[in-house]
């Protein structure tokens, strides 16, 4: 008895030091978000301007990497007088100049008359996707909200005034790093940055900076330039000389980067062929910048100009060959070129716009392939023929299953799938797929192979079926209807037909049309 309790001792004793010996090697510097937060803050500012003329603010943000030089975006303060505040007390910072920068990573770092407590730089190549991240910026809507309605009847000094009192908070966001770019190491990130995080820094668990906030304009399109491209402009800047912001920003590559973003706005506001000139001006100044072509191209494919979309991404995809942004571009817009061709029965066309996606565009996610399978279908149903129905079958076979792979890859990775889109697009797919087999069907009865028509039916309503049960409309009924009449099945005909009709009576009057020389009466 005694020697069985010495031992639950010793079990113990051994437990508890294995415990302790775990513990002890739980990563000491590991800080909680709330720490990270508070070390970012010390040492952020608040970067504001306002141009001339103009009924707007901008605003970013930036941070300390040496007691006298602060780091931001360029297209924080490529134009205009920005000033910079240390939040949460009343100083603002004198600029002596521009020290180092680099307008492909879109980085700065200005020098200061002041001082300030510098961040620590950590090691960017050590970052993995999946890794946790927090990024701490200052939104600018506080200041927009406060001069809304008072800046067009302010006067400059009024409106700084008006700055000067505003409460500016900083805002931290928990994320982690979405991906990472191969050719210049630039971070996606899954946050959500609003505008005004850009030239913010984006930190590891550590409370090291890893990536610098670059905000492209919308909610959740957030990118961070990595951090040692950061160390890279610091060795730069060891001997040189300040450049005075003013000159600075009459460089060519500045006042490119100043008409870019120019054209960024005139993209969000809608106005495409006027970012398409601000583009053009930008890529006059500095052509050697994959994003200037690749947004170009985004202008001219909302602009419905596929053709110059087309070349655009191309350029861009020639600069940068791993950008994953040109290859998404140029796959939407082979795929609404296709589209257009299809609508203008220029069938060769289209199926060799769609072969493009599937066979030589690397680097965009099974989503596109599936687009481009399921409207290589489309061409193919729609040019008739039992070989170009064979063949558009497969293609809505390849369809699903992209498809599935695509939303697999995803739930994979730890992301929630939107499954909403996903059971949209199968069903579409699902009923496509279900009328290609009642068309080939019925050629194939008409050869007299009663079997394989009678299988193809079946078949079809399978399809019909699987997209009834999510989408359950009138369409899908409508298709019910037409299958069941070809295998004389009048009752289930009628009752779908009906129910066809009370859903979208305008578009049953169009089947109708459509089908007629189908239907079995």
């Amino acid at each position: 008895m005694k020697n069985s309790v010495a031992l639950l001792l010793v079990l113990l004793i051994l437990g508890v030091l294995l415990i302790l010996t775990q513990t002890s090697q739980l990563p000491a510097d590991t800080l909680t978000p709330d720490q990270i937060a508070e070390k970012a803050e010390d040492s952020m500012v608040f970067i504001v301007s306002m141009p001339p003329g103009e009924n707007f603010i901008s605003s970013g943000s930036g941070f300390f990497v040496e007691s006298n030089k602060i780091a931001t975006n360029v297209h924080v303060v490529d134009s205009e007088t920005p000033k910079i505040k240390q939040v949460g007390t009343k100083t603002w910072y004198t600029i002596k100049g521009v020290i180092a920068f680099d307008v492909k990573s879109d980085l700065v770092i200005l020098q200061i008359e002041e001082e300030g407590v510098k961040l620590p730089l950590g090691d960017s190549d050590a970052a993995q996707a999946g890794d946790l991240i927090l990024a701490a910026g200052y939104p600018g809507s506080a200041v927009k909200e406060v001069l809304k309605d008072k800046i067009e009847h302010l006067t400059e000094s009024e409106r700084w005034e008006v700055i000067k009192r505003t409460k500016v908070e900083n805002k931290s966001m928990k994320g982690t790093i979405d991906s990472i770019r191969n050719s210049d190491k630039q971070f996606r990130l899954k946050a959500a940055l609003l505008p005004g995080y850009s030239g913010g820094p984006v930190l590891n668990s550590k409370g090291e900076v890893i990536g610098i906030s670059i905000e492209k304009g919308k909610v959740g399109d957030a990118y961070a330039g990595p951090a040692n491209k950061l160390k890279v402009l610091l060795k730069q800047s060891e001997d040189a000389h300040p450049e005075p912001l003013s000159q600075w920003q009459r460089r060519d590559p500045i006042q490119a980067w100043a008409w870019f973003n120019r054209g960024q706005l005139k993209y969000i506001d809608g106005d495409y062929a006027g970012a398409i000139t601000a583009f053009d001006q930008a890529i006059r100044l500095n052509s050697k910048i994959a994003n200037y072509y690749n947004s170009r191209g985004l202008a001219k494919y909302s602009n419905d100009d596929y053709k110059g979309a087309i070349e655009d991404y191309e350029k861009a995809i020639g600069l940068i060959p791993d950008f994953l942004s040109p290859y998404e571009g140029l796959a939407n817009a082979y795929i609404d070129q296709g589209n257009k061709k299809h609508r203008s029965e220029n069938y060769d066309a289209a199926i060799a716009d769609f072969t493009k996606i599937i066979k030589e565009l690397r680097f965009i996610p099974e989503w596109y392939v599936a687009a481009a399978y399921f409207n290589r279908g489309n061409v193919r149903k729609d040019r008739g023929n039992s070989g170009n129905y064979d063949a558009a079958i497969k293609d809505y076979d390849n369809a699903l299953m992209r498809l599935t792979a695509y939303f697999k890859g995803l739930r994979d990775a730890g992301i929630k799938p939107d499954f909403a889109n996903f059971t949209d697009f199968a069903d579409r797919i699902h009923l496509n797929r279900g009328l290609t087999k009642f068309l080939l069907g019925k050629d194939e009865g008409l050869s007299g192979n009663e079997g394989k028509t009678r299988n193809l039916y079946e078949d079809a309503i399978k399809d019909y079926l699987e997209a009834n049960v999510r989408s359950q409309d009138a369409q899908s009924y409508y298709y019910l209807g037409l299958a069941y009449e070809a295998q004389r099945k009048d009752r289930l005909a009628h009752e779908n037909f009906t129910i066809a009709k009370e859903l979208d009576p305008d578009n049953f009057l169009i089947w109708e049309q459509e089908f007629e020389r189908y239907r079995i009466r």
